[in-house]
Formats: structure tokens, C-alpha cells, sequence
């Protein structure tokens, strides 16, 4: 996926930097993302992404979709408004189950309104995702990456100063979030009767501060603070004992930092991002908090993540990459506790430019995960680790790393330790081969999308 404004120092973005709205045309828009990808294990089964860290490498990624829509008004005053719809579709391809049906999400349904009476600020509402810049070659946004329903305010002091603010809510189907149970009616027959409903608050916080052209250079540079709030209220679940238990409020928070530059050489950008959570953000807003502590709670749980992505380019060749080491602790009090871990990968994608339309790809990566306690398969200590190695023939739209569309054909070969096999039962081909292969034909498009402002 991607992200957006060139000056922000990520390649990738100038890939869709002209949106509706920068082009200053009125009316309707149309932006996309998508992926598609078919591919065999050459054993005779279909090709599969393994990975033992949270976020692994991309290169075997399933079929995704965003259709992005966008209609702008334009007020006799100045006033703008943005109606921005986006839809996603997951990997369900009739073509792979022979269903006709579908998953298909509403990522964003939100209205954005500007140049309202003071220059600089823009106020919305829906629902939205909010990113900032992403590691491309792990699809993976490593400091901020909220799916959220409320509002928020973003306010441009300068061309290279801008704070934004958010406010909003979600919430899983989960029993532990949302439980309904059946109770005897006035007429003897049965009702619902909402057992648990716990909304999570969100609130987010981001400043950026831009250098631009430092000493003539053309060199950019900024730095970003980034902080977030998560609550969650109090509840009685009960369960399939017909027992009732209490369910505590529950906070959590997230302080992080990124430091970026661009304009070093063709076509670069660098980023470094440190993120820290504790309590109920350490697990991130769309997950159900496992491993808490006497009384349900989860408060004592943190997470710590140092990132990293990078692009540089010449007229024959490019090179991207990134990776993260991430350290995660939950709340109980088991000392050697496989749930607690730290993890780390990297991955490098050198493409050699042979024309301006001819590419050659190759990516290399290493990833590892280090629990703190024994295997509940093996009940013994497994550390896994993956070394995968890729070639990609491409064909592109124009010379570059991020250009698309592009077609490819894709080989990578994933080596499994011992510890990575383990993680699998016996009789399973992932358990029974340490060397797995992915050779298949897919296609990456973005263009218009308006998703990443």
C-alpha cells in the first residue's frame, strides 16, 4: 500500500500525489489499490505466505482490493468539501473457492471540509483510516495506523508545520467487547438481551515539522511526535457457565517519534520510527487483549517497536527496503510466557532497470521470533526463523521502484528452521518441509487514491 505526499520523504507517495483535490478539478474521482496474485508451492498445492513474525514480507501477499470514490463540492466562498468513500475487498476470488461470495469492508465514509473562514484547517467526520508513512516492502504502517469512527481537525501553521487531532470510536464482535444472550420473554417466549456492549475510545495526536531544501541542498527533512489515548469501559460478561464476571475499565497509550529525510539522491527517502505502548494500546485497536492479569486486566502489558524503511535510486538501478525489531510483554505474571516475545525482520528488494519498462527484482529477507517460554505444541523451546529469497521479472509503466501499474512473475523460496516447522502440526506440509516454494504470475496498481491524506 502506499502513502502520500512526496515532500513527507517516502518515494512511493509521489505515485499518487495528484489526487482530485490537487488537481483542482471539481466533480468526481475515481482511485484504486489492488493486487492480484495466483501462484502453486510446485508440490502441487497453491502457493502460501509464510511468516513467523506479525508482519512478514510482502512478496507472496493474497488478492486485496480498494476502490476509491471522491466527489468534491465547491462553495462560491472558497468552501470545500470532500465526500470520500473507499470499499475493500479481501482475497475471496471466485476463481480460488468457486463462491460467489465475498468479504468486502467499508475502510472510509468520511466528509472533509476546508478553506472555511481560516486558511489551513480541515475538519472531518466518518469513518476513516489514519496512517502516516508505511514500510512498502512489509505492508506495514510501524507508527500510526487507526481505523476509527468519529472526527478530527488538522490545522497547517505553515507549509511544513501541521498538527492534526482526532477523536473516535470502534468497537469488535467480540463477547468480550459486544455479548448478547437469550432471556425468557413477558409471553414466555425468548428475547435478547444485551449482555455486554464496551465501546473503546480513541483519541490520536500528531505534529509534523518539515525542513525543506536544508541549505540549498534540495535535502528535506522532517520529524513527527505522535501520541494516542485508548479507553475502554467496564462490563459483566457472562460465560458458558452461566457464570457472570466483572470486566474492568480498562486505558492504554502510545508515545511515538519519526525522524525522515528525502532529496539525499534520485528518487530516496529514509525513515526511523520508535513507538511505545503500554496498557490497552499495546495490543493495537482492532485486537482482543490476551494474557491479562488477576481481575481481567491488562494494564500492565507494553509494547516497543524501532523500525525502519529506505529507498535510493540511480537511472539502472533502485533498492528499497525496511524492517522493525519489536518487543512485546502481556499483563499476567508468567515468567517464562510464550506470549511474551521479542521478533525482528528485514527485508531488502533490489530492482535492476534494464528499459524503461523492463524490470528485474530480486528480494532478500531474514526474520526471527524469540518467545519467553516453552512451546504449548512442543513443550519445548522453539525459536523459528525464515530466510526467503526472491526474483521478479517485471513489467512496469514507467523506470522506477514504486512506478504502476506492474505485472510480475514471481519466484521466492522461504528456508524454515526446526523452530519454524514445529509451528506446525505433524503430517502438515509446513511441518514436513523445511524449504517451501512460490512461483506464480500477480499484477499492483494505486493510482487517484485519495485514502492517505
Amino acid at each position: 500500500m502506499i502513502s502520500l505526499g512526496a515532500a513527507s520523504g517516502s518515494a512511493e507517495e509521489g505515485a499518487e500525489a495528484v489526487t482530485t483535490s490537487d488537481a483542482g478539478t471539481h466533480g468526481f474521482s475515481f482511485g484504486s489499490y489492488g493486487r492480484v496474485v495466483g501462484a502453486s508451492d510446485l508440490r502441487g498445492g497453491s502457493g502460501k505466505q509464510l511468516n513467523v513474525v506479525s508482519f512478514g514480507p510482502r512478496l507472496e501477499e493474497s488478492p486485496y482490493l480498494e476502490l476509491d470514490f471522491r466527489y468534491r463540492f465547491d462553495g462560491a466562498d472558497g468552501l470545500r468539501f470532500d465526500v470520500v468513500t473507499t470499499t475493500a475487498i479481501t482475497d475471496a476470488l471466485f476463481h480460488l473457492d468457486g463462491d460467489f461470495d465475498g468479504a468486502i469492508a467499508l475502510r472510509n465514509a468520511y466528509v472533509q471540509a476546508s478553506s472555511f473562514g481560516l486558511e489551513g484547517l480541515r475538519v472531518w467526520a466518518g469513518s476513516r483510516m489514519l496512517r502516516g508513512d508505511d514500510i512498502y516492502v512489509l505492508d506495514f504502517w510501524p507508527l500510526d495506523n487507526l481505523n476509527t469512527v468519529g472526527g478530527g481537525a488538522s490545522y497547517a501553521f505553515t507549509e511544513t508545520t501541521t498538527l492534526a487531532l482526532h477523536g473516535g470510536v470502534n468497537q469488535l464482535r467480540d463477547r468480550f467487547q459486544y455479548q448478547e444472550i437469550e432471556v425468557a420473554g413477558p409471553s414466555f417466549e425468548t428475547e435478547q438481551r444485551i449482555q455486554v456492549d464496551r465501546l473503546r475510545a480513541l483519541g490520536s495526536v500528531r505534529f509534523e515539522q518539515q525542513f525543506r531544501d536544508i541549505a540549498g541542498s534540495g535535502i528535506g527533512a522532517k520529524a513527527v511526535a505522535y501520541g494516542e489515548l485508548h479507553s475502554l469501559g467496564s462490563g459483566v460478561y457472562r460465560d458458558d457457565n452461566e457464570v457472570e464476571i466483572g470486566l474492568p475499565a480498562e486505558l492504554g497509550y502510545t508515545v511515538g517519534l519519526q525522524a525522515g529525510a528525502w532529496g539525499f539522491a534520485p528518487n530516496a527517502f529514509v525513515n526511523l520510527f520508535l513507538r511505545h505502548s503500554r496498557g490497552l494500546a499495546a495490543y493495537g485497536e482492532l485486537a482482543i487483549p490476551q494474557g491479562t492479569s488477576d481481575g481481567l486486566r491488562v494494564r500492565g502489558a507494553q509494547m516497543t517497536r524501532l523500525a525502519l524503511s529506505f529507498n535510493v535510486e540511480s537511472r539502472y538501478i533502485g533498492v528499497t527496503g525496511g524492517g522493525y525489531l519489536q518487543w512485546f510483554r502481556d499483563s499476567d505474571d508468567v515468567a517464562y510466557d510464550p506470549d511474551d516475545y521479542s521478533e525482528g525482520v528485514f527485508a531488502v528488494r533490489p530492482v535492476l532497470f534494464a528499459t524503461d519498462h523492463i524490470h528485474q527484482a530480486f528480494e532478500f529477507s531474514y526474520q526471527r521470533r524469540r518467545p519467553q517460554g516453552l512451546s504449548a505444541r512442543t513443550d519445548t523451546y522453539l525459536e523459528p526463523a525464515i530466510w526467503k529469497v526472491g526474483v521478479m521479472p517485471t513489467v512496469s509503466l514507467d523506470r522506477g521502484v514504486y512506478s504502476r501499474p506492474q505485472i510480475r512473475l514471481i519466484y521466492s523460496a522461504s528456508f524454515l528452521n526446526a523452530g519454524a516447522q514445529d509451528r506446525y502440526p505433524p503430517g502438515d506440509m509446513r511441518h514436513e518441509n523445511a524449504v517451501h516454494h512460490f512461483l506464480g504470475a500477480g499484477v499492483e496498481w494505486w493510482f487517484n487514491s485519495s485514502t492517505y491524506e
